[in-house]
């Protein structure tokens, strides 16, 4: 980094643990909440017949997993979107969190469908387990993508210690 006369910064430094901002609970639970609602959402606007017919458009369990992906894209994707763009600062922990804090209760309510024959507490985990990693990974992208339209702000400008955000150098 250097200065506007091109000298280097001997001011500019990694915030360390102890020095980063702390996390927002304020923002967790918000992407929670958007998470969930559009998870309810998404899956309303794909109700029958419309999931029927993207299911069996799909060869065996293929269409499952094309319903499940579309319905967790828009759910975790926009939500740690949402959270990027709307929270000040940089805001990556906070829709993480908020995608583990979704997919908790997204298996608890999705664990009244195990009835022990079609639907097994292994098929459960097994789909928590995906739902979570795919989660996890679609709201960092989210974030990444909201973080990105934002743009630099000036709260973000404090988080570096006045530095600006590294690669956007004058």
């Amino acid at each position: 980094m250097t200065t506007v006369d091109g000298a280097p910064r001997a001011d500019v430094r990694k915030l360390s643990m102890s020095e980063r901002r702390p996390l927002s609970y304020k923002w967790i639970l918000f992407g929670a909440g958007v998470i969930v609602g559009l998870n309810y959402l998404v899956r309303a606007l794909l109700a029958d017949p419309v999931r029927g017919q993207l299911i069996e458009s799909f060869d065996g369990t293929m269409g499952l997993y094309v319903y499940a992906g579309v319905v967790a894209f828009v759910s975790f994707f926009v939500g740690g979107a949402a959270v990027g763009y709307w929270s000040p600062g940089e805001t990556v922990k906070e829709p993480a969190l908020a995608s583990a804090v979704a997919v908790t209760l997204n298996a608890i309510d999705n664990f009244r469908n195990v009835d022990g024959k079609a639907f097994t507490v292994t098929d459960w985990l097994l789909g928590t387990t995906i739902v979570g990693f795919v989660g996890l990974v679609m709201a960092f992208a989210g974030a990444w993508v909201g973080e990105k339209v934002q743009g630099d702000t000036d709260q973000k400008d404090k988080e570096h210690d006045g530095a600006p955000p590294e690669g956007s150098e004058p």
